[in-house]
């Protein structure tokens, strides 16, 4: 049994090894936009990035709609150790039409060619690879315009402006009109905005420019329509104003005797415009030699849209001595924090807890994909499960032999 552990073990340690040698593909810029012009020829320059700085190959292909009006300057790429960085470029020689309109998308492929590890077909090949994406639009007869929506950070009661994108993919030129409406999480209207107006030539884009000064914080939809002519072209994006905060405003204890058990009534506040889940408090009580003389938490609640909502927890305050405390609160919600430093002051018939100041209100980073470390580690696990399995199921049959 221990050398099929140390196998596995073994097994392991190379996986790991081998993960820490994988080379690191990066591709700048990672997209391009064009409008398609007949019999027209271009030149797009794109670099790659070798972040480890160790010595590889790279292939370089290409494949999508346009593939075949594509020249490649090159179709491998020989990084020396040390070399961070290459470029390579392309040209695209537009035919005198396509007849199809609307976008077409093309990638231009960097994969890393591996070395051989071991002998002929055995050992483990992870590799990276990165894309460029082509995007050529391709006009529509008469006229017809895209708006893409740009959100900046908004901040209570400060006035920003929204970008509006309007690309003429017509053939004819369009006056342009953007109508912004804002929605609040339950549906309802927060504001109907709108821009100046615009004229666009065919293949030319406008910026618009929609000022918004918001008036309360939390999460909302705004939805952007951009007139031209008669048709509109849509766009919608989310958008945040200030950040998702509960707060605490008062702690207070009803009729109390030392030795018994507290109940605290801690009044806290939403700042934010939608239903907030999973909430509770901790409170965590220390003496004078930093020991811990009281640990107990709230119920999980939920807060609505700007709610004021009092959530109850007790101490047992047997063995407890008259005297001052130092303390804390922290608030639980949606992966975020927020944590207050109290002063207790514990009597014979009362207590009195004072908020010091506010003192952290953390955030939890964004969730992302698996990447290739994740994957790294996801198989290393499949691995080891599959072998112990095995194991488990000869050593099993071994017996019954």
């Amino acid at each position: 049994m221990k050398r099929e552990i140390l196998a596995v073990l073994l097994m392991m340690g190379i996986l790991l090894a081998l993960s820490g040698n994988v080379q690191a593909l990066g591709v700048a810029p990672a997209d391009m936009e064009m409008i398609f012009e007949g019999g027209v020829e271009r030149e797009v320059v794109i670099k790659v990035v070798n972040s480890n700085g160790e010595e590889m190959r790279a292939s370089v292909g290409v494949e999508g709609d346009m593939s075949e009006w594509i020249e490649l300057s090159e179709d491998s790429i020989y990084f020396a150790e040390g070399e961070k960085e290459k470029k390579i470029s392309y040209k695209i020689s537009f035919p005198s039409e396509i007849p199809e309109p609307g976008d077409h998308i093309t990638r231009v492929i960097i994969r890393e060619v591996p070395e051989e590890i071991g002998s002929k077909g055995t050992g483990i090949m992870i590799v990276s690879a990165v894309g460029h994406i082509l995007k050529v639009s391709v006009p529509y007869t008469g006229k017809y315009a895209r708006a893409k929506l740009f959100v900046p950070k908004f901040r209570l009661n400060q006035e920003n402006n929204f970008a509006i994108e309007v690309t003429n993919l017509g053939t004819e030129t369009i006056d342009v009109k953007a109508l912004l409406d804002i929605y609040g999480p339950e549906g309802e209207g927060v504001a109907n905005l709108e821009s100046g107006e615009a004229t666009i030539e065919p293949k030319d884009k406008e910026i618009l420019i929609v000022k918004w000064t918001p008036e309360y914080k939390g999460e909302f939809l705004v939805k952007v329509r951009v007139k031209y002519n008669d048709h509109f072209a849509r766009d919608e994006k989310y958008v945040t104003v200030g950040e998702l905060f509960v707060d605490v405003e008062s702690i207070t204890v009803g009729r109390f005797v030392l030795g018994g058990i507290a109940k605290f009534d801690i009044l806290l506040r939403s700042e934010w415009n939608r239903q907030i889940k999973d909430l509770f408090a901790r409170m965590i009580i220390m003496d004078v030699r930093n020991e811990t003389v009281g640990d107990f938490k709230t119920p999980t609640v939920e807060m609505e849209a700007f709610e004021r909502k009092v959530l109850n927890a007790y101490w047992d305050t047997e063995g407890v001595e008259k005297g001052a405390y130092d303390a804390s609160i922290k608030i639980y919600y949606e992966g975020k924090t927020t944590e207050r430093k109290l002063r207790t002051y514990v009597t014979l018939e009362n207590i009195e807890t004072e908020i010091v100041g506010l003192t952290a209100r953390a955030i939890t980073p964004g969730g992302r994909g698996i990447g290739l470390d994740d994957n790294i580690i996801l198989l290393v696990m499949v691995l080891l499960f599959s072998n112990l399995g095995w194991i488990w199921y000869f050593r099993r049959r071994g017996r019954r032999g």
